[in-house]
């Protein structure tokens, strides 16, 4: 059995997945599977990986139909075999050739942790701009008490930068694109798994406007049904947090949702809850361009969380 399974869901892209590939046969770490599954129509992707196999064990599969994001990241997880498992997107890599040893130190260092995640960097593919980003360990301390805040803001990070035990490894619902990963987490935290951070930057994130995250993050109805549907398989206690109450809000007010019928819209076949319902008809008699001011927004948000926190029809699920 190897240490750690790398499992690559993959689409298209052959300089990426080069890139990602190179990145492990750096690693000082050699005792690693990688299993990569191809949503791409043809085989160029195999003709990356087949050069790797004198360096490590490669498991190339082809979906003769395309999975999708991400029930193919659940088809590469399920065909792990190491101790550990790591799911690294295909125009994601591995930053610092101590990448894995630091990863596995943190867990078996921390036996009762379930996975261990690492500060990263984001990297535009176009432009080959940079930005880190580092875990504020206030928030992360809150986060671990109140999961519910991941809705507010992902402080886990992109799956790639996570390294979990086989046995209790992250699950992704097929039913999302855009808060797919924060959603898994949110569960994986309230189910009791813990995790432990390595402060120091591991993993570079492909950034570029051809993502499927990237498209849905731009797509009214993708966010609108997406933050209704998590609302509704979790409950609106999730909201009682005045940081995911307003992560609500902006959500409304960015996808300039008026009305409730264009909410119905948007939402269909879910059926809005109430206090979605509440956020839209309050902002429905705040003029736009008052909206988009922040500083305004924000007051207006609070006066309504305060009103809603007091109807208690609000919270019943």
């Amino acid at each position: 059995m190897p240490l750690i399974s790398i499992c690559i869901p993959a689409y298209r892209q052959p300089a990426f997945l080069q890139r990602c590939l190179q990145s492990i046969a750096d690693q000082r770490c050699h005792d690693v599977e990688i299993i990569i599954t191809d949503d791409s129509p043809g085989a160029e992707l195999q003709a990356v990986a087949n050069p790797f196999s004198a360096m490590f064990s490669i498991a190339y599969h082809h979906n003769a139909t395309p999975l999708g994001s991400p029930a193919n990241w659940t088809a590469a997880l399920a065909k792990a075999t190491g101790a550990y498992v790591m799911l690294l997107h295909h125009d994601d890599w591995l930053h610092r050739a101590d990448t894995l040893d630091l990863l596995v130190d943190a867990l078996e260092a921390n036996p009762t942790a379930d996975a261990a995640f690492a500060a990263y960097k984001y990297v535009d593919q176009e432009s080959n701009s940079e930005r880190q980003i580092v875990l504020n360990m206030e928030m992360w301390q809150k986060l671990q008490k109140a999961p519910e805040l991941l809705f507010a803001s992902n402080l886990i990070g992109p799956p790639s930068v996570l390294l979990m035990r086989r046995q209790n490894l992250v699950t992704y619902d097929p039913a999302l694109k855009w808060l797919v990963d924060l959603e898994g987490y949110y569960r994986y935290l309230k189910a009791g798994h813990q995790l432990v951070y390595v402060p120091q930057c591991l993993v570079s994130i492909g950034e570029s406007n051809h993502q499927v995250t990237a498209t849905a993050k731009y797509n009214p109805q993708v966010q609108v049904y997406e933050h209704l549907y998590c609302l509704q398989k979790h409950g609106t206690p999730i909201l009682r947090r005045w940081q995911t109450y307003d992560a609500y809000w902006r959500m409304l007010r960015n996808a300039g949702v008026r009305s409730e019928a264009q909410l119905n819209e948007f939402a269909a076949p879910l059926h809005p809850s109430a206090i979605v319902a509440y956020m839209v008809n309050w902002q429905r008699h705040i003029p736009p361009f008052i909206l988009k001011i922040g500083l305004y927004s924000k007051q207006f948000m609070f006066l309504s969380y305060l009103n809603a926190l007091r109807q208690k029809a609000f919270w019943n699920n």
